[in-house]
C-alpha cells in the first residue's frame, strides 16, 4: 500500500510541475476574459442589431411624412456607417433622393450623410468635395456634424500625404474646424470635451487633456452610461493619450474596454480591436493578438472599410509570422508535455494495478468475513432457537411432573392401604378405571401450545406449502392436527418416523401414510416436504 501511495503522490507533483510550466501566461482579468469570448462569439449582438435595423426599415417602409421617414433614414445610416460602409453609401443615395424638394436643412444634411459615406469608404477627395459643396447656412454653421466629418477627412487624407507644406496647411484647417467646434459645442459636451483634449494634446498637455476626458468618463460611469457601449470613441483616446505617456498598462485597459464597446455595437469599422492587437503583439502576447488582428480584418473585409485595410494588414504578416514562431515551440513543449503525460499514465497504472490487487485480496478477505459472519449469525440464531426450545420444554416437563408425581404418590398410598388390608377386588377397580390416556392428551395438549408459542408463523407458514384447496384448518378445540403435529416434531428435529410414532403413541406406518398424505398435497411435487419445512423460522 505504501508503494502505490508513493505513485499516486509522485504522479500529482508531476502534473503540477507541468501545469506551471506549459500554462499560458496570459491576463486573467475580466475585460480580457469578456473580449476574448466577444472576439469568438459576438452573434448574440449582432442578432440584436440585425433586429433593430429591420424594425427600422420597416418603419421607414410604412411612414409617409417626410420629415419622420427623413429622421427614420438617418437612423438606418447611422447603423450602416459602422457596419457596413456599401451599404451606407447606397443608403446615402437614397437619403440624399428622399431630401428633394425638401428644405435646405434636409438637403444640406444628405449631402453630410453622402461625404461621411465616401469617407469611411476611403474617397477622403471626394467626401472633402461634397462637403466643400454644401451651402453655408445658419444651421450648418452650428452643425458639429459637418466640422466633425471635415476633420475626420481632412485627418485620413493627412496620413497619406508626405508633402510638409501640405500637412501645414491641412493642419491649419484642422486645427480651424476643431476650434469652430469648440465654440458651437454644449457646454460639458461630448464633442466638446473630446475636441478640447484633442487641442490640448496637439498642444504637448496630455496629462491635462487625460484629466478632462477622465473626469467625464467617470461621471458616466457612475450614472451607468458606460456600460450602454456608446463611450468607444472617449474610451479609444484615453487609450491612446495613455499609449503616447508611455502607460502601456491603462493603454490596454482601455483598448480593451473601447473594443468591448464596439463588438456590442456589432461594429466592423472600428480601429480599437487592431490598435489593441498591435499593442499586445509589441508586448509579446502573439496569441491573442493574432486572435484580435484575425477578428479586425474579417470585419474590415466585411464591412467593407477599404481605407481601414492597410491599417489591419500591414501587421498580419509580422503578426502571423510570430504566431507560427510560437506555434513551433508550442509543438515542442506539447511533445515534451505528451511524453511527460505518457510517463505519468505508466506510473498511474502501475499503481492502479497495485492498489487493484490489494483491493482484489482485501475484497476476498472481505467475503470471506462475510461468509463467517453469517455462519456464527445463523448458528446464534439455532442456539437461540435451540435454547429457547429447551427452556419450555423443560418447563412443559417440570409442569407435567408437578402433577403427575403428586397423583401417582396419592395413588400409590391408597394401593397401599388396600393391599394392607388385603382388599384385592377394589384394587383391581381402582386399575382398571386409572387413565393413561388423560395424561397424554394434556401432554399432547402441552406440546401444541408451548411449540406455537416459540412458532406462531408454523401453520400459515405450512400452509404456504400445500396447494390452495388442500390447506389445513384448524379446528377450535385442536391446536394442531396430526399432520401438523408429525411436521412440528420434524421442526424441532426430530425427523425419523420410529421417534415420531414413538411420541406421538402411532405405529411407524401410521406416521409414513400421514407424511405421504402430505406430500400429495403440497405445492411443489417432487421435492421434501420436510427438507422446505426446516426454512420455516416461524416467531424465532
Amino acid at each position: 500500500m505504501g508503494r502505490s501511495f508513493f505513485y499516486l503522490i509522485l504522479s500529482v507533483v508531476l502534473i503540477s510541475l507541468l501545469s506551471g510550466l506549459f500554462s499560458c501566461k496570459r491576463e486573467s482579468d475580466v475585460y480580457f476574459a469578456e473580449l476574448d469570448e466577444l472576439v469568438r462569439n459576438s452573434k448574440p449582438y449582432e442578432q440584436v442589431f440585425q433586429r433593430r435595423l429591420d424594425s427600422l426599415k420597416c418603419q421607414y417602409r410604412l411612414c409617409r411624412s417626410d420629415s419622420l421617414k427623413f429622421r427614420i433614414a438617418e437612423g438606418i445610416f447611422d447603423m450602416y456607417r459602422n457596419f457596413r460602409i456599401d451599404s451606407a453609401l447606397v443608403f446615402a443615395d437614397s437619403i440624399r433622393a428622399l431630401s428633394k424638394g425638401m428644405s435646405d436643412y434636409y438637403v444640406n444634411r444628405a449631402e453630410m450623410h453622402y461625404a461621411d459615406a465616401l469617407n469611411k469608404f476611403g474617397r477622403h477627395d471626394e467626401a472633402i468635395r461634397v462637403l466643400d459643396n454644401i451651402e453655408r447656412t445658419d444651421s450648418v454653421r452650428v452643425d458639429n456634424y459637418f466640422y466633425y466629418l471635415y476633420h475626420t477627412a481632412l485627418s485620413s487624407l493627412m496620413s497619406n500625404i508626405s508633402n510638409e507644406e501640405e500637412r501645414k496647411k491641412y493642419n491649419m484647417m484642422l486645427e480651424a474646424y476643431n476650434d469652430t467646434s469648440l465654440i458651437i459645442s454644449h457646454q460639458n459636451s461630448e464633442e466638446k470635451l473630446s475636441n478640447r483634449a484633442w487641442l490640448l494634446a496637439k498642444q504637448g498637455n496630455r496629462k491635462e487633456a487625460l484629466s478632462i476626458l477622465l473626469d467625464y468618463y467617470k461621471s458616466k460611469e457612475e450614472s451607468g452610461e458606460v456600460h450602454s457601449g456608446n463611450m468607444a470613441s472617449v474610451e479609444f483616446q484615453i487609450a491612446n493619450l495613455y499609449l503616447l505617456e508611455k502607460d502601456t498598462v491603462l493603454g490596454i485597459e482601455y483598448l480593451k474596454r473601447a473594443s468591448i464597446s464596439d463588438l456590442k455595437k456589432s461594429k466592423r469599422v472600428y480601429m480599437s480591436l487592431w490598435r489593441l492587437a498591435e499593442v499586445l503583439y509589441q508586448k509579446g502576447d502573439v496569441d491573442r493578438s493574432y486572435l484580435y488582428v484575425n477578428r479586425s480584418l474579417r470585419d474590415v473585409s466585411e464591412g467593407k472599410a477599404r481605407y481601414r485595410m492597410y491599417d489591419v494588414v500591414k501587421y498580419m504578416p509580422i503578426i502571423s509570422e510570430s504566431y507560427e514562431q510560437s506555434e513551433d515551440i508550442a509543438d515542442i513543449g506539447k511533445f515534451v508535455f505528451m511524453t511527460a503525460i505518457v510517463l505519468i499514465a505508466l506510473i498511474m497504472a502501475l499503481a492502479y494495478l497495485l492498489v487493484r490487487r490489494r483491493n482484489s485480496a482485501l475484497a476476498a478477505m472481505h467475503k470471506q468475513l462475510n461468509a463467517r459472519n453469517a455462519d456464527l449469525m445463523r448458528l446464534a440464531g439455532e442456539l437461540k432457537e435451540s435454547n429457547q426450545i429447551k427452556v419450555k420444554y423443560m418447563a412443559l416437563l417440570f409442569n407435567i411432573c408437578s402433577d403427575i408425581i403428586p397423583d401417582n404418590e396419592a395413588f400409590k398410598k391408597n394401593m397401599l392401604r388396600k393391599l394392607s388390608v388385603r382388599k384385592l377386588a377394589e384394587m383391581e377397580k381402582m386399575l382398571e378405571k386409572s387413565d393413561e390416556n388423560k395424561d397424554f392428551k394434556k401432554l399432547i395438549q402441552e406440546f401444541d401450545t408451548i411449540f406455537l408459542s416459540i412458532f406462531p408463523n408454523f401453520v400459515s407458514d405450512f400452509n404456504n406449502l400445500l396447494r390452495p384447496e388442500e390447506r389445513i384448518v384448524l379446528k377450535h378445540d385442536k391446536l394442531l392436527t396430526p399432520e401438523l403435529r408429525i411436521y412440528a416434531l420434524i421442526r424441532l428435529g426430530i425427523t425419523e418416523n420410529a421417534q415420531i410414532a414413538e411420541f406421538l403413541h402411532y405405529s411407524i406406518q401410521t406416521v409414513y401414510n400421514y407424511r405421504q398424505k402430505m406430500r400429495n398435497k403440497a405445492l411443489v411435487k417432487g421435492k421434501s416436504l420436510s427438507a422446505q419445512m426446516q426454512k420455516i423460522l416461524g416467531g424465532v
